[in-house]
């Protein structure tokens, strides 16, 4: 969890919490003050206040912040963070939804990253000394080539006939 250690500033937010400079704030969380602010612009991340003296965050911010990193770590979209963040009778369904989603997206990554090892291993251990001479690699970049159906009409044929 991303803590503030201490407030230097001594500023309160206009809720009366004690609150934290965009600097503070960049260096509580590692994050640059320009990413805190581009997250601002998209509607990630809001000031507790805005002053003369610039803007100034809740402690908590920095947990929001965490759950961008998070987020963006898994592999969501801004917008997903977005949605994650939501508010309202249906956030928890909302979160739920995105999460599932995501689990499958990965499964689905999982499953070809396990397929393309499987392909380059062949690859460095194969006898051939050219891997594309060789009739199992062949096959393997026709299998490749039927997951792909908008583009197989246009290269039908570039490979010869290689299941046989």
């Amino acid at each position: 969890m991303v803590q503030v250690k201490g407030n230097k500033g001594g500023g309160h937010g206009g809720d009366g919490a004690a609150s934290l400079t965009i600097g503070q704030l960049a260096r509580a969380t590692g994050v640059p003050v320009s990413t805190i602010r581009f997250w601002e612009r998209r509607g990630l991340l809001q000031p507790a206040t805005k002053v003369a003296s610039g803007r100034r965050y809740r402690p908590s911010a920095t947990l929001q912040i965490a759950l961008l990193l998070l987020g963006q770590d898994v592999g969501f979209t801004l917008r997903e963070v977005q949605e994650f963040q939501g508010e309202g009778a249906d956030a928890v369904e909302t979160r739920r939804r995105l999460i599932q989603t995501k689990l499958a997206d990965i499964d689905t990554q999982i499953t070809r990253l396990e397929i393309a090892r499987e392909r380059l291993t062949h690859a460095v251990r194969c006898d051939h000394e050219d891997i594309l001479a060789c009739p199992t690699f062949q096959r393997a970049l026709a299998r490749y080539l039927e997951t792909l159906p908008s583009q197989r009409p246009m290269l039908e044929g570039c490979l010869g006939n290689p299941t046989t």
